[in-house]
């Protein structure tokens, strides 16, 4: 089932592996390359500060460079992400209407939505659903005094807000 997505997850090890990769590639340079003959009571101080540094720039290039972020990327891990999203989105695009469609014969659905329909409110399980009062296609429930809306309302987005 082939989807465009923007990305399948955030990858949140990705800056630590660049830092160590950055890090070991400048400590690699200044243990071989710059090997200093003599040492002054600073060397250790800068030698640092070059690893940290090296390691800290390979990090926001993992941030702000998505190729070179690709890099420390396994191809097991993308593949198994991808799986699971298209997982999800085939659950979601099979199970929502399914269960809509079997939902829709029970009494208490019916009910619900005879209620909505007339009265503008309906009670379901404990919880309060009220349709939109601005003719657009918004809902929202509450419980308990806390609430919540989702829907378009009369802009027709699909954002969710409210007080929890």
């Amino acid at each position: 089932m082939p989807a465009i997505v923007g990305k399948a997850d955030s990858y949140v090890e990705l800056p630590w592996m660049a830092f160590a990769a950055g890090a070991a590639f400048a400590a690699f340079v200044i243990a071989d390359a710059l090997r200093p003959h003599w040492t002054l009571s600073y060397t250790a101080l800068l030698h640092a500060t070059v690893i940290l540094s090296a390691g800290g720039a390979s990090v926001l290039l993992v941030i702000f460079a998505p190729p070179y972020a690709r890099l420390f990327l396994r191809p097991s891990q993308v593949d198994i992400e991808v799986r699971q999203y298209v997982y999800l989105l085939g659950t979601y695009l099979i199970g929502y209407p399914l269960a809509k469609f079997r939902l829709q014969h029970m009494p208490w659905y019916v009910k619900a939505a005879a209620d909505l329909k007339s009265k503008g409110t309906a009670t379901i399980g404990g919880f309060t659903v009220t349709s939109g009062s601005s003719g657009g296609s918004g809902s929202s429930w509450s419980s308990s005094g806390s609430s919540f809306s989702g829907g378009g309302g009369s802009s027709g987005g699909a954002g969710a807000s409210g007080s929890w």
